[in-house]
């Protein structure tokens, strides 16, 4: 590995995993791009056979058995109320997280790639969303990619804490 792909620590960056979420419109199909800080997240993988949990919310897609661990899988999209295309354009992924010893899977519609970004080109999150199962407190951060579009950063930590799979921060 050369020595200037190496992260350091302090070195005021951070890497985050960029995934999509395609939302179904009138008029075509929106790409929302997220983005979760890597060192929370163990892999990604394709989606594998799922086991339905009976009496869950709809976006609890089931379980599955990964080397011996069983692993809860949300979908995010279903979880932000986010109606989904559905002509076959999405190569959906989970990607299996790792929060205090928990291991939890979201289905993204998209894992694009890992990013490199500057602490000094993260912005808060200073809106507010009051619609929806996404608020401010699950986003992080916002920061510009290429051709200005905007990546938002989701704390699924928190998002799991929502679902009562890990105890509520202090």
């Amino acid at each position: 590995m050369a020595k200037e792909s190496i992260l350091k620590v302090g070195s005021n960056e951070m890497e985050l995993v960029d995934f999509r979420i395609f939302k179904k419109e009138e008029n075509g199909v929106y790409e929302g791009i997220y983005g979760v800080n890597v060192a929370k997240v163990r892999e990604i993988i394709k989606i594998p056979n799922l086991t339905e949990l009976p009496g869950v919310p709809d976006y609890i897609e089931g379980i599955f058995d990964l080397r011996g661990i069983v692993i809860p899988v949300v979908n995010l999209a279903k979880w932000m109320n986010i109606k989904e295309p559905d002509d076959g354009s999405i190569k959906p992924r989970i990607i299996i997280t790792e929060f205090s010893d928990i291991l939890i899977g979201f289905v993204v519609h998209e894992a694009k790639r890992i990013r490199r970004i500057s602490w000094k080109d993260i912005e808060p999150a200073s809106f507010v969303a009051g619609m929806g199962s996404l608020d401010k407190s699950q986003i992080t951060g916002v920061t510009r990619i290429e051709n200005d579009e905007v990546l938002l950063i989701l704390d699924l930590e928190s998002v799991c804490t929502i679902f009562g799979y890990l105890p509520a921060k202090n």
